[in-house]
């Protein structure tokens, strides 16, 4: 099967999917952008430049999932932290987005009472986004995100030190860029 006939139509769907999720309907935009996963995952196998869009899918359907309650769904697409962990390896921008995806991982495990994997995947997000800000200060918005999300995983398995000393973190380093 020519491989352009399958990035043709994935493509529109992903772009559609967008859309829908967009404008609130986001179990068609789940639909179509799971269409759009199964056309990049069958792609990839023979064009393996097609897995940075194929994260892309997988990280939309996630949203998507998890917008109208399909928490358990969601974590069938982890997959999504594994691509981009394999993409970081040989792109370093990557780890920008392999921060977002554990964040948003993270969110979704809590949700699903799984707060240690929750924890751990949050933990992982914040060291990133650390790392990022070191050389993009832009980056220092989106950090503040991570550790609040921390705590709340670190209260909800009983370390409360731990989350308050999170939130301090979190309010020092706000401080420091006052």
């Amino acid at each position: 099967m020519d491989p352009t006939i399958n990035n043709d139509l994935a493509s529109p769907l992903y772009n559609l999917a967008a859309a829908l999720g967009n404008v609130g309907r986001h179990e068609d935009a789940a639909r179509n952008q799971e269409e759009a996963v199964r056309l990049r995952r069958k792609l990839t196998e023979t064009v393996p430049a097609i897995n940075k869009y194929l994260a892309k899918s997988l990280r939309n359907l996630s949203i998507n999932l998890s917008n109208v309650g399909r928490h358990e769904d969601v974590m069938r697409v982890d997959e999504v932290v594994k691509l981009h962990r394999k993409l970081a390896q040989t792109d370093s921008i990557v780890n920008k987005h392999l921060a977002n995806s554990l964040h948003h991982l993270s969110i979704d495990l809590h949700n699903v009472g799984r707060q240690e994997d929750a924890m751990r995947g949050e933990e992982e997000a914040v060291s990133l986004r650390r790392k990022l800000a070191e050389t993009d200060p832009a980056l220092n918005k989106v950090l503040d995100i991570s550790p609040d999300t921390l705590s709340l995983d670190l209260g909800a398995i009983g370390r409360h030190e731990d989350a308050v000393k999170s939130r301090s973190d979190l309010f020092i380093a706000s401080q420091r860029r006052i």
